[in-house]
């Protein structure tokens, strides 16, 4: 029996980081954004940030990992032991594998990223845009990530459209090569509830190509529902 594993990491803030971005934006005179920020930061940032919860409720490494799909032989894909995902009555098996710890492990530069080579998917905090870090690390990657990696931006749609809109323009700035991706049907998403995340991180486990290559029925179930093979990824639309 394989297992296959689909690697994935967070790049978000941390709460010793926040007053740090809430400054940015008030100097950058986005005084209502970081009101919003300094009001919510307790619901949102924890002390790592594995423990950031995107929409205040549970924590993103434990929806993603928590994950439950169906296959088109109604097999039920289901938590197994070791943090493994195990289609039921098959011997098959599939995970998400955080590998967010790395992240930390990048110098202020982040001169080389080959400790992350092996990532799959990144889910990526709308506000760590304002650290230097998360920045350099955008300038690093953007280009090579736009077609060879999963990208997930989050923005929490409890804020106003316009703060909304100015968070995507400042993807578009910040992840230049990979928002155009995005807009070209590369698998990159931009969500602002829960339903786009669960749908983005179900899709990945459905249909990501990994080292054991595809799973034929979920290739298949994916073309009868959206339409295309499964080769070109889908366009996908913001969030709200």
């Amino acid at each position: 029996m394989s297992k296959h594993q689909i690697q994935y990491a967070i790049i978000a803030l941390n709460s010793s980081q926040v007053e740090e971005v809430i400054k940015e934006l008030e100097r950058e005179r986005r005084n209502n954004l970081a009101s919003w920020l300094r009001n919510n930061q307790n619901l949102i940032y924890g002390k790592f940030a594995k423990e950031w919860k995107p929409f205040k409720t549970s924590e993103l490494q434990e929806i993603i990992e928590d994950a439950i799909v169906t296959t088109s032989n109604n097999k039920i894909l289901k938590r197994g032991s070791d943090d493994y995902y195990r289609i039921e009555n098959d011997g098959d098996y599939k995970c998400y594998l955080s590998k967010t710890h790395e992240i930390k492990k990048l110098d202020e530069q982040c001169s080389t990223l080959d400790e992350i080579a092996n990532v799959k998917v990144f889910f990526i905090d709308h506000f760590s845009q304002f650290i230097d870090k998360y920045s350099n690390f955008a300038t690093r990657a953007d280009l090579n990530y736009s077609t060879c990696k999963n990208c997930c931006f989050l923005i929490n749609y409890e804020l106003p459209l316009e703060d909304q809109k100015y968070l995507e323009e400042k993807i578009e700035k910040t992840w230049p090569t990979l928002y155009r991706g995005h807009n070209n049907g590369f698998l990159h998403r931009i969500s602002a509830r829960m339903s786009d995340l669960n749908n983005f991180k179900n899709y990945i486990l459905r249909t990501v190509e990994v080292k054991a290559g595809p799973y034929p029925d979920r290739k298949e179930e994916a073309k009868n529902i959206l339409g295309h093979s499964g080769k070109e990824n889908p366009t996908f639309k913001r969030g709200w």
